[in-house]
C-alpha cells in the first residue's frame, strides 16, 4: 500500500465560496414557437384520425369472419341479423266448457287446425266425482223403476188372480141360482134361501164388474 501526503493549504491560499456561485439564466421558448408546435400536433392528429378512423361507408369486421376468394359473377346476397318479436294478426282465445288440469296437449301453437279436431286433453277432479254421483244416482232411480215393475207385475198377476176367481164365484151363484129357481116356484125351496141366493147372485156379478173398472184403471196407469 503507497501513502499520499497531502498539503494543508496556507491561510493566505484560502479561496471564499462567493467565486463559485453564478447566476443561471433561463432561457425560454418563444411564444410564436410554441402556438406552432400546438398547431401542427393539432394538425397531425387530425389527419391521422381522418386516416385511421372508421367512415359511415365501412364496418369493422374481425379477421375470423372474412373469407377472402376470387371475384365471380354471380347473385349477391346480403343478410342483416335482426331480432325482432312476430305476433299474430288476429289472436282467438279458445274456452273449454268445463274447466280442468291440461293432461295432454294434442296441437302446438301456430298449427292450422280444423273445426271439430281434438286440441288437449284436460281432467277434472271435481267433474269425475259429480259423474260418478250422478251415476250412482241414475243407478239408484233404475233400480226404483225396476222395483216398481216387479210391484206393477205383482198388481197385474193378483187383479188377474181376482178376476179369476170373481168370474168363478160368478158362475157358480148362478148355477145355483138357475138351480134353486124352477124349485122354488114349485114350493120344494123356501123363499128366504131362494132370496139370498139371488142376492148372492147380484153381489157376484157387481163384484165383477167393479173389479174389471178397477183392473182397467190399473193398467191405463201401469201403460202410461
Amino acid at each position: 500500500m503507497s501513502l499520499v501526503e497531502l498539503k494543508r493549504p496556507s491561510h493566505s491560499e484560502a479561496v471564499s465560496g462567493g467565486a463559485m456561485d453564478r447566476v443561471v439564466e433561463r432561457k425560454r421558448i418563444d411564444k410564436k414557437v410554441l402556438i406552432g408546435s400546438a398547431a401542427a400536433g393539432a394538425l397531425l392528429l387530425i389527419i391521422v384520425f381522418w386516416l385511421f378512423a372508421p367512415r359511415a361507408d365501412s364496418m369493422s369486421v374481425s379477421k375470423d369472419r372474412l373469407a377472402i376468394a376470387a371475384a365471380q359473377s354471380g347473385t349477391f346476397e346480403d343478410f342483416l341479423p335482426l331480432r325482432g318479436r312476430v305476433t299474430p294478426l288476429v289472436t282467438v282465445y279458445l274456452d273449454a266448457v268445463e274447466g280442468g288440469r291440461v293432461e295432454q296437449k294434442l296441437v302446438e301453437d301456430g298449427a292450422h287446425v280444423t273445426q271439430g279436431q281434438l286440441l288437449a286433453v284436460l281432467s277434472n277432479a271435481e267433474l269425475q266425482l259429480s259423474t260418478l254421483e250422478k251415476q250412482a244416482e241414475v243407478e239408484q232411480q233404475l233400480n226404483n223403476m225396476r222395483s216398481q215393475e216387479l210391484a206393477l207385475t205383482q198388481t197385474r198377476n193378483a187383479n188377474l188372480r181376482d178376476l179369476n176367481q170373481a168370474e168363478t164365484d160368478l158362475a157358480k151363484m148362478r148355477r145355483q141360482y138357475e138351480l134353486q129357481m124352477p124349485l122354488a116356484q114349485k114350493g120344494f125351496v123356501a123363499t128366504k134361501t131362494f132370496n139370498d141366493t139371488k142376492d148372492d147372485l147380484t153381489y157376484q156379478q157387481q163384484r165383477l164388474e167393479i173389479l174389471k173398472r178397477s183392473i182397467a184403471q190399473t193398467e191405463a196407469l201401469q201403460t202410461s
